[in-house]
């Protein structure tokens, strides 16, 4: 196999996952090495100095880097909570890059001689979900009437100023496998009413519908747009009172199934429909991602069969099939897929934004030696096996780096720290040739022993290193054993095919650490 796959299907290419990024409890943070999270050392263009924690985080160029060292000499990262606050820095040019740019602002921002707006189409999906455990969502005909009356347009004219698409789908339509037999319709009450009083439910109902408490990409008002939902949902003799929770506890409490209804949403981490499909409407995922309890054995096995399954028409029809059926369920409606916005000063060049979310400032040029790039908040651990935050991304895939990612503004696959890979025949064996004269940040040398280290710490259970809370871990289940073939070449050998494995290994989560610094880690923290 070249050191490159494309997987062409519709507007992108599509990379394969399989398994869900779900989080394991037990033993939860036992191992999780303050030093690490807050120190990180990786092979990356930027070398970490500093984190004053909630003011920045500064990196330095690594002047050593394979890939050509950055011409930004220092970056540095600042959290700056308030959108207002942070668009006026940028027009006052206190920072280069803004990131989390409002649609209002971008609009606004239209003719602004000095700023760059930047739109990339995100891998993401706002949803309501409705939980098929909890009356009166355990109605089919109520789902659907729900799904009936949503007023998508509304919602894109009001919230995101033009800047989304509505979904038909829960999965991005520039993913392979998308199906394109269903449509975006208008607000159709007529036919609501009509499934509501086929549901032989007593009217009015009374039921919550929670949102989420702050912004997200996929979802800049949460508040307003649930309020558009609940004047709709009356018009059908649903009475919805608004309910919203701090974050966290959010969060916490649609996986437990404590909700009626919720509004939530999911940017994908590799391009690819198990990403979505079974990620949130996997039955394996109750408890987990999928808030809407939804439980139909049959998607759940046909999600199983999809994540196995090579041949690339045989895996589309299958999502194309979960598609068909969960639109007629309807344990979720669909809503948008939100552009990602960004924001930068006419002097920046070289800036990329990939669809992601994943910022790269290797390659950016702003004519000065220090960049400032702001976001809403603070990163929490830049340890890549225990990030679990956009924020904590966004500094690990400047300093981390894996044996593949994807390329530049595509989802194809090329190599990083590979240089090439080959796939045995059935799918059970994948070898990597590892670059050579490549060091971590503390001059210690990457080779076949660093990435051996690394993948078994994340795998194995009975690893010194290995800890329950550390994520994606059934992203690589499958891995058997891994081998090293000679000081700069290693073979995973799977239990079983796995389809999805090259785009699992593109993930923040397969990025490699120093050795030296998770053991030192782990000896500081005795």
């Amino acid at each position: 196999m070249k050191n490159r796959v494309i997987v062409s299907v519709g507007l992108m290419a599509t990379l394969f996952l399989a398994g869900c990024p779900k989080k394991s409890t037990t033993n939860s943070g036992a191992n999780i090495s303050k030093k690490l999270i807050e120190h990180p050392v990786g092979t990356g263009p930027f070398v970490f100095k500093k984190w004053n924690r909630d003011e920045n985080i500064v990196l330095s160029s690594n002047a050593n880097y394979w890939g050509g060292a950055p011409k930004v000499k220092t970056l540095i990262v600042v959290p700056v909570t308030e959108n207002s606050t942070r668009l006026e820095k940028l027009k006052k040019g206190e920072i280069q890059v803004l990131d989390g740019l409002r649609p209002a602002d971008a609009k606004g921002l239209k003719g602004n001689a000095d700023i760059t707006v930047l739109r990339q189409t995100g891998m993401n999906m706002g949803y309501l979900s409705m939980n098929v455990e909890k009356a009166p969502f355990n109605n089919k005909k109520v789902r659907q009437a729900v799904a009936a009356i949503i007023p998508k347009s509304e919602i894109i004219r009001l919230n995101f100023e033009g800047f989304a698409t509505a979904a038909v789908n829960p999965m991005p339509p520039n993913f392979y496998g998308w199906d394109d037999s269903g449509k975006v319709e208008a607000p159709n009450f007529e036919k609501a009413k009509k499934l509501m009083a086929e549901s032989g439910l007593k009217l009015p109902i009374t039921t919550e519908l929670w949102h989420m408490p702050n912004p997200r990409p996929y979802m800049t008002e949460p508040n307003k747009i649930a309020l558009l939902i609940r004047e709709s949902l009356k018009k059908i003799g649903i009475e919805a009172s608004l309910v919203t929770k701090k974050w966290e506890f959010y969060l916490s409490e649609t996986k437990k199934g404590n909700h009626p209804m919720c509004l939530l949403g999911w940017t994908a981490d590799v391009a690819d429909p198990d990403n979505f499909l079974y990620l949130l409407l996997g039955k394996d995922n109750i408890g987990a991602t999928n808030v809407s309890r939804y439980g139909n054995q049959e998607v759940n096995d046909l999600l199983v069969k999809a994540q196995s399954t090579i041949d690339l028409r045989e895996r589309s029809a299958i999502y194309k099939k979960v598609q068909q059926i969960i639109r007629e369920e309807a344990p979720m409606v669909p809503l948008v897929h939100a552009d990602q916005l960004m924001a930068y000063r006419k002097n920046v060049k070289g800036f990329n934004l990939h669809a992601t979310g994943r910022k790269d400032f290797d390659k950016v040029d702003s004519g000065k030696d220090t960049l400032v790039f702001a976001r809403g908040g603070d990163s929490s651990k830049l340890d890549p096996a225990f990030v679990d935050d956009g924020e904590s991304v966004a500094i690990c895939t400047n300093v981390y780096e894996g044996l593949v990612r994807y390329k530049r503004g595509s989802t194809e696959i090329e190599a990083c720290l590979a240089t090439s890979w080959k796939q045995s025949k059935d799918g059970k064996e994948w070898t990597f040739e590892l670059r050579k004269d490549v060091k971590f940040h503390d001059d210690t040398p990457f080779d076949a022993d660093a990435v051996i280290f690394n993948f078994e710490r994340l795998v194995m259970k009975d690893n010194p290193y290995h800890d329950d809370a550390m994520l994606n871990q059934n992203l690589y289940k499958n891995i058997k054993k891994i081998e090293k073939v000679d000081s700069h070449t290693v073979k995973f050998i799977l239990d079983s095919p796995v389809a999805s494995f090259l785009g699992n290994l593109t993930v923040y989560t397969a990025m490699i650490a120093s050795p030296k610094a998770i053991k030192r880690s782990k000896e500081l923290e005795k």
